[in-house]
């Protein structure tokens, strides 16, 4: 239902399934509770993409000096085909993900000009958890994927971003390989690209 359709059951919805009519039964009100992709957001979902203040943009300015440092000085990141992203207007990044310093390799390689504008899909379980992890998210446009939401909203959220003139970066995987095969893409991405338009930017990570 999640991969084929988007219709994602909490465990509680699972938990009350025994038979086939059931499950069709806790789909249905899923789907009915699910926002309709319209392109309106939440308030919550607006305030996301709010541009950054002043102090906001220095601060990750100066986070973003040290991230180039360290990964290129330490961990020696190096980037082939950068003269293939776009000089300018929406486009999606499409990264395997292996690890949670996947982030901070791209940022690392990244033009400097497009970094400005660049925002990626987080995970709400994971990077706005706590204060400090949503002033990290609104440091770096971080924008909250919750699956147990629904696939219309995060779509909603993806949409905007690319409506808006701004490159996204989104893991089409959906979560981190653990053996470094690439797994099965989740549908948003498809769905991204064909309802926006916006020319797709794959990109491979390894080591």
């Amino acid at each position: 239902l999640e991969e084929g359709f988007g219709v994602r059951l909490s465990e509680d919805a699972v938990a009350r399934v025994n038979t086939l009519r059931d499950l069709l039964e806790e789909a249905r009100q899923a789907v009915e509770t699910m926002p309709q992709e319209s392109g309106r957001l939440t308030p919550e979902q607006e305030r996301w993409l709010q541009p950054r203040g002043a102090l906001e943009r220095a601060i990750a300015r100066v986070l973003l000096v040290v991230d180039r440092w360290l990964f290129r000085t330490v961990f020696r990141v190096r980037a082939e085909g950068l003269e293939h992203l776009p000089e300018q207007g929406p486009y999606l990044m499409t990264p395997n993900h292996e690890s949670y310093l996947d982030p901070f390799a791209i940022s690392a390689v990244m033009p400097r000009p497009r970094l400005h504008d660049l925002h990626w899909a987080g995970w709400v379980g994971l990077l706005f958890r706590g204060p400090l992890t949503r002033l990290f998210s609104r440091l770096f446009q971080v924008l909250p994927v919750d699956p147990e939401r629904g696939l219309t909203s995060t779509l909603a959220l993806g949409r905007a971003v690319l409506e808006r003139g701004h490159p996204l970066v989104w893991f089409p995987e959906g979560g981190r390989s653990t053996d470094g095969r690439l797994q099965a893409f989740l549908p948003g991405v498809a769905l991204l690209l064909e309802r926006t338009g916006a020319p797709v930017v794959p990109v491979w990570i390894e080591g």
